[in-house]
């Protein structure tokens, strides 16, 4: 299973015990992906501002829809402000 962005969303559980199983295993095939990109740095791209930022938070910002100041790109919140790394 081939995952591109790091989000994951539990699905409903089947009602057939049959097919629960199944189930577990694509939703745990699923966490593993996404908890692969997250190990490996991955950010997927923001578009919106984070509603509560904390120091050091990290977003990479699409540029257009979210731009904290310099455009597309990685950024870290401290001191009350979004910076662009690098």
């Amino acid at each position: 299973m081939a995952v591109k962005d790091a989000a994951f969303k539990l699905t409903n559980r089947p009602s057939d015990p049959k097919a629960f199983e199944e189930w577990v295993e694509t939703n745990f095939k699923q966490l593993e992906s996404s908890l692969d990109l997250l190990s490996t740095g991955h950010l997927p791209k923001t578009y919106v501002a984070p509603f509560r930022p904390y120091d050091g938070m990290k977003r990479y910002a699409d540029g257009t829809q979210w731009d904290p100041g310099a455009g597309e790109g990685e950024y870290i919140y401290y001191a009350a402000a979004w910076h662009k790394c690098g």
